[in-house]
């Protein structure tokens, strides 16, 4: 069978060389890299007799820092620790890659490295900002160059000795969608369509500072609701008197996007909308019509075009998302294999 390869990102890219974030939110510039209290060195390990700077881990530690700290998590110094090894050792496996590439005599132009470069500095609003968010990750242009450079070569490499490896075909593929079948059966879902009218959620609003200021505000969000529900009573009115379902979308919805599909909001899964549609459009057979639904979002009336029942997807349709999945943990694994027979003759040692 024609044997199929394509490269894909071989976990050592250029995303994230220099974080785009105000340098005082990583840290402030003049202060020493510390993790868990400790002073960081200056040099963080050696492979080979070549030193691996404690900006590297400085930078990615940051990175990852701001980043949970952006989501609400804030990491124990244990954690810290482990975050900090983990960065490591992924410096080092680039570092055994890179020596490997240039024994090899693999090469990057100078102009590619400095149109990456380009790149990464458009992402700042200004060259200040650039230069700023350099300093404060311990990095200058010169320091910069050289890691994406390192990258560069460690990626080419990574490219020409493990793509003639790769040998995935269609039969992998079809192996693989028969022994999962669970992976790739779709649930039963429901082709909706709905008049809508906008309401105010209450819960959604702020307090006003005044008594009487709260009382206003809540006056007027009873008279929108109100209004709202005669609106959406009228149309359910008009329905159950025989109007077509699409006609009255056109002349009551006020969901512009759905509007200009005759109110169809697409093939849903309960799971993926909101709770009080969910409940309602699987209570209903095909062609038939809700009542009025309350939800966060204001009031519904829906109907159903039809039902798509379980069905497993055809091979056909999710053949190349398999052979994606089998090229990518294929590549994965020969690049372990490769990073693992290097640290086998590597002199390595760390001070961390």
């Amino acid at each position: 069978m024609k044997r199929i390869f394509k490269i894909f990102f071989l976990g050592i890219g250029l995303a994230g060389l220099v974080s785009v974030s105000f340098p005082g939110s990583l840290q402030a510039e003049d202060s020493d890299f510390k993790i868990d209290g400790e002073p960081v060195p200056e040099v963080v390990a050696k492979v080979n007799g070549s030193p691996i700077p404690s900006y590297l881990l400085r930078q990615e530690f940051l990175a990852n820092k701001l980043m949970l700290a952006q989501q609400g998590r804030h990491i124990t110094p244990e954690q810290e620790k482990e975050m900090a090894r983990q960065i490591l050792d992924q410096q080092i496996d680039l570092e055994l890659v890179y020596q490997k590439a240039r024994l090899e005599g693999v090469l990057i132009p100078s102009d590619i490295v400095r149109k990456e470069i380009e790149k990464i500095k458009d992402q700042f609003p200004s060259e200040k900002l650039f230069e700023s968010a350099l300093k404060a990750q311990g990095m200058d242009r010169a320091a910069l160059w050289e890691k994406l450079e390192k990258h560069l070569v460690a990626e080419n490499y990574l490219r020409r000795a493990i793509a003639p490896q790769v040998d995935v075909d269609e039969s992998d593929a079809q192996a693989f969608y028969n022994e999962n079948p669970s992976r790739f059966t779709q649930p039963e879902m429901y082709e909706v369509r709905h008049i809508f009218v906008n309401a105010i959620d209450p819960s959604r609003e702020g307090t006003a500072d005044r008594p009487e200021d709260q009382e206003k505000a809540d006056r007027i969000v009873k008279a929108v609701n109100e209004a709202s529900r005669e609106k959406i009573d009228q149309a359910l009115k008009e329905l159950e008197q025989g109007a077509d379902f699409e006609e009255l979308v056109q002349k009551y919805s006020e969901d512009e996007a759905s509007k200009k599909k005759g109110g169809l909001l697409g093939v849903l899964h309960p799971d993926t909308t909101v709770p009080a549609i969910a409940e309602a459009m699987t209570q209903l057979e095909e062609g038939e019509t809700s009542g009025v639904i309350h939800s966060s979002f204001g009031f519904h009336i829906l109907q159903l075009d039809k039902k798509v029942p379980q069905h497993k997807a055809p091979f056909k349709k999710v053949k190349a998302d398999i052979m994606n999945l089998l090229l990518k943990q294929e590549t994965e694994r020969l690049k372990d294999k490769l990073i693992e027979e290097l640290k086998k003759t590597a002199e390595i040692k760390t001070f961390l």
